[in-house]
């Protein structure tokens, strides 16, 4: 082996481990990022935009990222290194907690909607026997196996070249049925029904906010792990407007059929596929929720108990008692509001950030 690849000191081996789990915990956070804006688009801006869906939802990706900007500028004037440290430099020790309560508690209804969107996908979509509250223990009890605080991330990690392999082998399928003509901006049913998609729509990009959770030794990186989102959310919006027609988008319809639209007349072999992706990508997504809301919750304290992962997993599964069609409904009028109390934290921090900068 070439001796420069080699880690010689303790000090180097701690370094590469950090470095490692810092590359991991920043693949589960794009992953739910990606989960959550996609999961949006397709049940909410679908049926609004139809084929004007994958730019609309680029607009709707911008008052999130001038969010993500705003606070990213904010710690680097403060020299903080996660969102947490700069609300307390700011704000103090009661803003940090606060600033940490509401990331768990918007990380936690994120995994609500997922997990609601998994089993829907489960009971209405693939026809898999079992009512919802059975197929949610049966998903809870999964989670409550595997969920690890160092291992969660490492599956995502190791998985993320197999799940984008299969994502590749579904669009190759997919390429004989491409029309062009929906490459061109469309208007979908006139400027009212786009305006009620972005209303729909305009925080979908919170998850974002998540990065900066993360400590990173230099902070390019969390502005570098915003863009695999976006490329990813919008080649597969794409991919969608390209190859259905507007009319079968641009149509009211079920949770479990807005899900499975984009391989509605696909061949069973791929739809298979894409379902297997589709609910993998939701099994992580509901388990990173989890373990990072009970992190977030904690993190003022540095330290967080390694049973409350786990309860945060037990609490989603018991929220599936509530009927999934009401419960979905609910979490859809929560949905636009989300960024609005980071949209705040950035409005609070970046002046304070601005004036502490010119006092030093």
């Amino acid at each position: 082996m070439n001796g420069s690849m080699q880690i010689h000191t303790p000090k180097e081996r701690l370094r590469a481990r950090q470095e490692g789990e810092r590359r991991a915990r920043t693949c589960l956070v794009q992953l739910i990022c990606i989960v959550s804006i996609l999961r949006t688009a397709l049940t909410r801006l679908l049926p609004l935009a139809g084929n004007g869906a994958w730019w609309l939802t680029l607009g709707c990706m911008l008052p999130g990222a001038a969010v993500f900007a705003a606070l990213r500028l904010s710690m680097r004037l403060t020299k903080t290194a996660t969102i947490a440290d700069l609300v307390r430099a700011c704000l103090g020790r009661s803003g940090g907690w606060l600033a940490c309560a509401v990331l768990a508690a918007l990380t936690f209804l994120d995994g609500a909607a997922s997990i609601t969107a998994l089993i829907t996908l489960f009971t209405e979509g693939v026809g898999t026997r079992g009512t919802q509250l059975t197929l949610a223990l049966l998903t809870g009890a999964v989670l409550l196996a595997c969920l690890h605080r160092e291992g969660l991330p490492r599956g995502v990690f190791l998985l993320r070249r197999t799940m984008l392999a299969a994502a590749l082998v579904t669009a190759g399928f997919g390429l004989p049925a491409v029309r062009t003509d929906s490459l061109f901006p469309l208007l979908a049913e006139g400027e009212a029904s786009l305006s009620a998609a972005f209303r729909a729509g305009w925080s979908i990009t919170w998850p974002l906010t998540l990065l900066l959770t993360i400590p990173q030794e230099d902070g390019k990186r969390q502005v570098a792990a915003v863009c695999p989102v976006a490329l990813t959310v919008a080649a597969v919006l794409l991919f969608i407007a390209l190859t259905n027609p507007h009319e079968l988008l641009a149509r009211r319809a079920s949770l479990a059929d807005s899900l499975l639209l984009p391989t509605r007349y696909a061949t069973p072999a791929l739809q298979m596929l894409a379902q297997c992706l589709m609910m993998l990508a939701f099994f992580f997504a509901i388990g990173g929720a989890a373990l990072l809301s009970s992190e977030l919750i904690c993190a003022p304290m540095g330290h967080a108990p390694d049973w409350l992962p786990w309860a945060g997993v037990i609490l989603l599964v018991a929220g599936q008692a509530i009927p999934a069609h009401r419960l979905w409904a609910l979490l859809g009028a929560a949905e636009p509001w989300l960024l609005v109390p980071l949209a705040a934290l950035g409005a609070v921090c970046l002046p304070n950030a601005i004036i502490r900068r010119d006092r030093t």
